[in-house]
């Protein structure tokens, strides 16, 4: 997982290292937070704290701009992987192993947003409020402000276990395929 801060320092999950990481603009690497087992996905929410998924604990921790850990979710998880923010400042949840994409309030408040996916991993919002998400199963989707659901048709690529979803500021979408090593 990778996400940048306001102040365009890049933040790596160091999954095998057990550690949060922070790269700065000019390239200073340093260990920014640590006592956490396998991190994964991360988004930064507006206040400026990271969120970081632990699809192995069933969790999602807040680690404070200072570095402090704490368990922000740890009941009602499936699995969770790829994060993102609305622009209301809630908190959108791949639930891969729950086939679910989960919605949780700044204050924790956890519901199920959308169904009927099998395995979503990433997740990112184009500049409709719309929220993207890719599947270990080769599919695509898109799902409204309020939690339709239609799965997408690419013409002319193949669909091979989506490992990452961006947006340029052009609102095109791209996915990185793992089986196939593209960028479509």
């Amino acid at each position: 997982g990778l996400a940048f801060d306001k102040n365009g320092n890049l933040f790596c999950a160091n999954r095998t290292g057990n550690t949060i990481l922070k790269i700065t603009p000019s390239g200073s690497l340093s260990t920014f937070a640590t006592g956490i087992t396998k991190p994964q996905f991360l988004a930064f929410d507006k206040k400026g704290n990271l969120f970081c998924s632990n699809f192995n604990s069933d969790t999602i921790l807040k680690i404070t701009p200072s570095g402090t850990v704490s368990t922000f979710i740890n009941s009602g998880l499936n699995g969770p992987q790829g994060l993102a923010f609305d622009k209301n400042g809630n908190l959108f949840c791949a639930n891969r192993t729950g086939n679910t994409i989960l919605k949780i309030t700044p204050s924790g408040t956890l519901s199920t947003f959308a169904t009927g996916i099998t395995n979503p991993q990433f997740l990112a919002f184009d500049k409709n409020g719309n929220l993207y998400t890719g599947t270990q199963n080769n599919k695509l989707y898109r799902i409204s402000s309020t939690g339709v659901v239609q799965e997408l048709t690419i013409t002319g690529a193949a669909l091979d276990d989506v490992e990452g979803l961006a947006f340029d500021d052009k609102g095109n979408l791209y996915a990185v395929t793992n089986d196939d090593n593209n960028i479509i």
